[in-house]
């Protein structure tokens, strides 16, 4: 008995492609927007003093939101408990049990109640910090709004804004773990325009190293960490004054008063071009001259049937 051979076409095989002409490597100059902003240049070994620094700052956050967030659902459990008792004797209250199972839902609601989380007390640091970057994003806009509106206020509302809407100065980023890197593309332009502003206070801004947004996250408790900022009234963020000192401002330099131009930046765009233009124009020039044949063919072939 022979084999069987097959003969069709595999479904895995891939389909004939056109041959591509040999292709070269180029470079082309173009110009790049004169509205960047470009994050400040922070030296490896000044990113991970400052992540250390951070770190020791931060040191105790990490039990305190563990622990407030277990009495979250431990509150919870103990409402849906004492809520399911609360029906349970509406439904029995005729009964003759009645009696009997308000006792029971009673001890239920006070063993919940004995049984609730202990949370330490809440780190000072945490009322000037903000985390996330939406949040700081809506920050920044807040204070960029601020600066350009005037608004009358008495003494007691100006104490009141000042508590609630203190302005962030120090801000922390996680650049390489941050992805895509779009994400976070607006925050220079908003500090930038902030500091143009008000160039005398400047937010500084640190870009901490690799793979700390973990560490981040696990010292303060929080699932993600990406972007952490601390206000102007924050206790420790003259700890980090001296560490700052070599690390410029970002700034929009289109937005100063002045005549200052912003200086050409040319980038090269690595591209490719066929090796052989003269052949390659040829080809193009047949294959759209075949088309417009076969097409015309076609519309013959159409009116002759």
């Amino acid at each position: 008995m022979s084999a069987r051979i097959h003969t069709h076409t595999s479904n895995r095989a891939k389909p004939p492609q056109r041959v591509q002409p040999d292709k070269k490597a180029v470079f082309k100059s173009v110009l790049e927007s004169p509205y960047r902003i470009q994050w400040p240049y922070v030296p490896l070994n000044l990113q991970n003093t400052i992540l250390a620094r951070l770190l020791s700052v931060l040191e105790g956050v990490s039990e305190y939101n563990s622990a407030k967030d277990k009495a979250h659902r431990h509150g919870k459990r103990a409402r849906r408990d004492s809520n399911a008792s609360r029906i349970r004797k509406k439904i029995k209250a005729h009964d003759q049990t009645a009696v009997q199972t308000d006792a029971i839902s009673d001890m239920v609601v006070d063993s919940a109640s004995t049984d609730a989380v202990a949370v330490p007390p809440k780190p000072p640091i945490l009322d000037h910090i903000v985390v996330g970057i939406n949040e700081i994003t809506r920050r920044l806009e807040t204070q960029i709004r601020d600066l350009r509106t005037a608004v009358k206020v008495s003494s007691k509302e100006i104490q009141s804004l000042s508590d609630s809407r203190r302005e962030i100065k120090l801000i922390f980023v996680c650049r390489d773990d941050i992805d895509p890197q779009l994400l976070i593309s607006h925050i220079p332009h908003l500090i930038g325009t902030y500091n143009s502003a008000r160039p005398s206070e400047p937010i500084k801004t640190v870009a901490l190293p690799k793979d700390s947004e973990g560490t981040l996250a696990n010292v303060m408790g929080l699932r993600r960490a990406a972007i952490l900022a601390f206000d102007a009234e924050c206790p420790t963020i003259d700890e980090f004054q001296s560490l700052l000192q070599p690390i410029s401002a970002i700034a929009a330099p289109w937005l100063t008063a002045g005549d200052e131009l912003v200086p050409t930046h040319i980038k090269q765009l690595r591209t490719s071009a066929p090796a052989d233009m003269k052949a390659s124009k040829e080809q193009r020039v047949a294959g759209r001259k075949a088309a417009k044949e076969a097409k015309k063919g076609k519309s013959e072939a159409k009116v002759t049937t």
